[in-house]
């Protein structure tokens, strides 16, 4: 078998790696340049999500719809429903019934119930998402 001079073997393993890491690249960037998935694919754009009576004041609960988290909140006023992701990083609030206000753990994003910033880094509010309630099942999205 010939030998292979040291800096040609060099010079073949980094484009062999190069060559891996555009090709495994191509996925992910086919995947987000790609086509829009269709219409009803990531769920129905509205939700059950049980009975009013079970959803007690001062409570949260987390759901997903069309494949985003969403965080369901009871108090005095009602029952309202945003999106979980935080408008700072994304990461996921958190509903602190204590003080009545929705938080972000990450960086100490604090929202009211309303989904109106109260003070932190949040640039906005959080997206909102239709609530509505039929025959007294509550129901999330349009």
């Amino acid at each position: 078998m010939p030998e292979i001079p040291r800096r040609d073997f060099l010079k073949s393993l980094a484009w062999t790696t190069f060559g891996a890491t555009v090709a495994g690249g191509a996925v992910p960037l086919g995947a987000i340049l790609g086509p829009a998935p269709p219409a009803g694919s990531l769920g129905p754009p509205r939700k059950p999500i049980g009975l009013e009576t079970e959803i007690a004041e001062g409570s949260m609960r987390r759901e997903v719809l069309q494949g985003k988290p969403v965080i369901v909140i009871r108090d005095a006023k009602g029952i309202r429903a945003f999106s979980s992701r935080c408008t700072h990083l994304g990461c996921l609030v958190r509903w602190d019934g204590d003080s009545g206000e929705i938080r972000c753990p990450c960086h100490g994003g604090r929202f009211d119930t309303n989904g109106k910033v109260l003070g932190g880094p949040p640039p906005s509010e959080l997206e909102s998402i239709p609530v509505s309630i039929q025959d007294g099942d509550v129901w999330i999205g349009d």
